[in-house]
C-alpha cells in the first residue's frame, strides 16, 4: 500500500494546485505513521526526543546512555532505517544497516 501512496504522492506534487499540494502533505503523513511502529525501539526513541520533544543530541544520548555524538549518529541512523520502510530501499542498501522490515510487519 506505501507504494501506491507514493505513486499518488509523485502525482499529486507534479500539480501546483494548493488542494492537491496539502493531499500530497496528508498521505505524507499517513506514511510516516505507517511506519514509525516498524522501526527499533530505540530508533522510536531518539527520533521522539529529537524532533517531537525538541531534545538536543546530548540530552537525547543520555536518553540511550551515549554522547551526544554517538545519538546524533543513531539519529541519522535512525532517519535512514525510516526512509528506507517509507519508500521501499531496505533491499538496496548493506545488511549491516538494513531494518528486517518484513519480519516486523508480520508480527
Amino acid at each position: 500500500m506505501m507504494k501506491h501512496q507514493i505513486e499518488v504522492y509523485k502525482n499529486i506534487n507534479n500539480n501546483s494546485n494548493e488542494e492537491n499540494r496539502i493531499e500530497g502533505y496528508i498521505i505524507k503523513l499517513h506514511m510516516l505513521v505507517d511506519a514509525l511502529p516498524v522501526l527499533r525501539t530505540w530508533e522510536q526513541q531518539v527520533l521522539e526526543s529529537r524532533y517531537f520533544e525538541n531534545k538536543t543530541y546530548k540530552e537525547t544520548g543520555r536518553l540511550i546512555g551515549y554522547s551526544g555524538t554517538t545519538a546524533k549518529l543513531k539519529i541519522e541512523r535512525a532517519i535512514l532505517s525510516l526512509g528506507r520502510i517509507i519508500f521501499g530501499m531496505e533491499k538496496e542498501f548493506s545488511i549491516k544497516y538494513r531494518v528486517d522490515v518484513e519480519r516486523k510487519i508480520e508480527v
